[in-house]
């Protein structure tokens, strides 16, 4: 855990090449030890520092295994973050149908195991693929469910992330007046 928790600060400081290296000594030690729930949680991590360096194609491969390990494991509620974070990747890759698919068993997930406080986030990748297939009622609708939720927990990050999303629709639309309102709530949350 103590690694897990270097590589996770090194991470927060923007140092991706530092945070790589702690998550790989992560997964070396899960290895060792015969941890698999420990190294689900280590090849999810190496998926997120790949995504941050751009390296899509290695966050999927990582995703993945870490997906699927924790299915293996029977660790059904742990599998809603790594499809959650499939679907950005997806997203990056350009594969949009897959990353709705990606983001819908994350939003299942959340819903089954009652985890109303990671539910905001699923909602609104959902929103984002949506909004790149131009279907922008259907991303609204995410939107605002995201948003209720994010109100629900007084989640203040996910309330601003959220209403900028709705003002990035809106604008989409080309309804200035509600794209303005989103804004300005965005930047109150």
């Amino acid at each position: 855990d103590a690694i897990s928790l270097i590589g996770a600060s090194y991470a927060r400081i923007g140092d991706y090449d530092r945070a790589l290296e702690y998550h790989q000594r992560e997964e070396i030690e899960a290895r060792r030890h015969g941890d698999n729930r420990g190294l689900a949680e280590a090849l999810g991590n190496l998926g997120v520092m790949y995504y941050y360096r751009g390296e899509y194609g290695l966050a999927y491969e990582f995703l993945e295994q870490a997906r699927d390990l924790c299915l293996q494991l029977g660790q059904f509620p742990d599998t809603a973050k790594y499809a959650g974070n499939l679907g950005f990747v997806l997203m990056r890759l350009n594969r949009h149908e897959e990353a709705e698919k990606a983001f819908a068993n994350a939003i299942e997930i959340h819903k089954k195991y009652g985890d109303l406080v990671s539910l905001a986030w699923p909602y609104n990748g959902m929103g984002n693929v949506l909004l790149k297939q131009n279907r922008y009622a259907e991303a609204s609708e995410y939107y605002r469910r995201a948003l209720g939720l994010a109100n629900e927990i007084g989640d203040r990050v996910n309330i601003g992330v959220s209403h900028m999303n709705l003002g990035r629709c809106a604008c989409l639309m080309e309804d200035y007046a509600e794209a303005e309102a989103c804004f300005d709530e965005a930047l109150e949350a």
